[in-house]
């Protein structure tokens, strides 16, 4: 591709990825953030670094990785149908992602540098090698089948992670300490993360998108009954919502000898999400268990705390895209939308009550643990309307045709917001964690600060079931999925 033509399609792909005010404040946010770091120089500063890039980054591989690099139906339709080879298409869209990451990692660390030639070579040599690392592992999981999509996630977030747990073993130190072992370890990873680009799959959806992204027809569904099949709705309005909301349809890719294609395929929710859910909350309590240092284990709690419920916000909120208007809402919105919160507010508490057992028995050698138990009751109270509502709001795109957006979805001011909120959101839920911590750290003033805890504890729970009242029980509830039905409307969904 020429120079001229390579720039048009990035700078093509980073305005549909960002709006003009986003990237001003957001680099604007990065180099208040580096000034700072810079006049707060020390031994101090070096850790809440690796602390802050570690929680930023794994945020980052959580919002990035699942769904912001998907394909949607205009690319098909025009970038990829181009006479160009779809692996630089690929490459320039992992280009584009890759401004976040940057701006975090120099932000972060740059301060931290010495005027050293040498050094400040070794140092955006690693900063280019981790850059490409985190944006071309999310760039092969916006493409790649569900089970390596999972792979390209535990990636990144391991190499995330480790900063917190191990420092000296994530390629990310090799910022705060550059290094050439670091640069050839970031290096290495970046060029896995190349040779792992799924190229196959590029060059089908290139040459016959709609032949390999399309259902198969109905002789191919009669021929193989096991791929794509129905599910018992129910005779009344209840069980309708029910069975749709936990048995899911997803998209699959299959190979065969006549090619590639991708088939649909409904499956119950809770035969996914509870064995990964129970694994993940397992996995966290282990490894809390062998975590003696109190600070550590503290910062690992919290942490997982927060990506916990970061990531149900977001993965709650993206159903909203695969919502029909006209199939769902015909008759009465406000009904359907109030039995979808039911439906949904159980599959969160259901998905969710394996962390809240395993914060119950991280208490027994961390006791300020417990009070995360009622902060995961009170996010399943309350994730399944304000994700929806929050997503209604961002303008989240309608998933359509061959199970693709129509368009990219846009990172705005409007949506950092939401962000923002519900970061802040999450914190008022750990409240209570946080009261705990200082009443282990106050003997003094523990009984004033537990009870304390108790008390926020209970008033969040009582706030978090009257909101799931006014949003899913209340007749009042009706006035505000009727204009929600009216926004989406207006956005496009159909």
């Amino acid at each position: 591709m020429r120079a001229g033509r390579t720039w048009r399609v990035f700078r093509l792909y980073v305005k549909q990825l960002y709006s003009k005010w986003f990237l001003g404040i957001f680099a604007a946010y990065f180099v208040a953030m580096a000034a700072l770091i810079a006049a707060g120089r020390g031994p101090a500063a070096y850790a809440a670094v690796t602390t802050s890039l570690a929680v930023l980054t794994l945020s980052l591989i959580f919002i990035t990785v699942p769904s912001s690099m998907a394909i949607y139906k205009s690319e098909v339709d025009f970038a990829l149908a181009a006479p160009v080879d779809p692996l630089e298409i690929y490459l320039l869209k992992a280009v584009a992602l890759a401004l976040p990451y940057l701006f975090l990692f120099a932000a972060y660390t740059a301060p931290l540098l010495r005027p050293d030639p040498y050094g400040l070579a070794v140092y955006a040599a690693a900063l280019l090698f981790n850059t490409a690392f985190f944006a071309l592992t999310a760039t092969a999981a916006s493409l790649a089948p569900l089970r390596l999509k999972i792979a390209y996630g535990i990636s990144a977030g391991v190499a995330a992670a480790l900063l917190l747990a191990r420092p000296e073993l994530s390629p990310l130190y090799g910022l705060v300490e550059p290094s050439p072992i670091y640069v050839a370890y970031s290096g290495a990873l970046a060029a896995a993360a190349f040779l792992a680009a799924p190229r196959r799959i590029l060059a089908d959806i290139a040459t016959n998108a709609y032949g390999v992204l399309g259902l198969p027809g109905e002789p191919a569904i009669r021929r193989s009954p096991s791929v794509v099949y129905g599910v018992r709705i129910g005779p009344t309005p209840w069980r309708a919502v029910w069975a749709t909301s936990v048995n899911a349809s997803f998209r699959y890719r299959l190979n065969t000898p006549q090619g590639g294609f991708v088939a649909l395929r409904r499956v119950n929710v809770f035969r996914i999400v509870l064995p990964m859910s129970a694994g993940g909350a397992a996995a966290y309590y282990i490894a809390a268990y062998f975590i003696h240092e109190p600070d550590i284990l503290l910062t690992y709690t919290l942490m997982s705390f927060y990506m916990l419920s970061l990531y149900s916000f977001s993965s709650a909120g993206f159903t909203l895209a695969l919502e029909r208007l006209w199939l769902s809402v015909v008759s009465e919105p406000a009904a359907y939308f109030k039995l979808r919160m039911r439906a949904r507010a159980v599959v969160v508490a259901m998905a969710l009550a394996p962390w809240a057992a395993a914060y119950a028995l991280e208490s027994s050698f961390f006791p300020p643990a417990i009070y995360l138990a009622p902060a995961v009751a009170s996010a399943a109270l309350t994730l399944p309307a304000a994700s929806w509502l929050a997503s209604g709001y961002s303008k989240i795109p309608q998933v359509r045709e061959l199970g693709l957006t129509a368009a990219p979805f846009k990172v705005t001011l409007r949506n950092a917001l939401i962000g923002a909120l519900a970061i802040a959101f999450f914190a008022v839920l750990a409240t209570p964690f946080g009261l705990a911590v200082a009443a282990s750290r106050l003997v003094v003033l523990a009984p004033v600060f537990y009870l304390a805890a108790d008390v926020a504890a209970a008033i969040l729970l009582a706030l978090s079931a009257l909101f799931f009242y006014l949003t899913a029980v209340s007749p009042k509830a009706s006035a505000v999925w009727d204009r929600f039905v009216n926004y989406l409307s207006e956005n496009g969904y159909v």
